[in-house]
């Protein structure tokens, strides 16, 4: 069996990273939130690698916030929340740069993410995604 490729040294080409975003969106859908991380790390790796740092850096926290719902399937309350603060704090700071990526209602997707979050903020326990009085949302990808 092949030893797999090492995206940070061996970067997909930039032509990829449409249908990784689409592949991950399509993961992240389906609740497969750690396929969904791995499907847009190789997305990632490429756009840094292409020195794309604003639309690295709004990938990075989609992967950030599909982190945190994985770590709160498996019952990481406090990584959960960290990581999709973090998460959040990529998506806002990179305003726009969703559309690069062919991700529909950026904004929308956002304001979800954001009410989920505070959601999970307010209480002091939490141990899984089904406890959530929000659904994550889906991501739509344009085309």
């Amino acid at each position: 069996m092949p030893d797999k490729v090492d995206p940070r040294k061996h970067a997909r080409p930039l032509a990829d990273v449409p249908a990784l975003v689409a592949e991950g969106a399509r993961l992240f859908n389906e609740a497969r939130y750690w396929h969904a991380h791995e499907a847009w790390e190789e997305g990632w790796h490429a756009l840094r690698a292409a020195e794309r740092p604003r639309t690295a850096a709004f990938l990075q926290g989609l992967i950030l916030a599909t982190a945190a719902l994985e770590n709160l399937r498996r019952g990481k309350a406090d990584g959960f929340r960290r990581q999709l603060a973090q998460g959040l704090h990529h998506l806002r700071g990179n305003a726009g740069e969703g559309a690069a990526l062919g991700v529909a209602g950026e904004d929308a997707l956002v304001e979800a993410l954001l009410a989920l979050h505070l959601d999970a903020s307010r209480r002091t326990r939490l141990a899984g995604l089904d406890e959530l009085g929000v659904k994550p949302p889906r991501i739509e990808i344009d085309g």
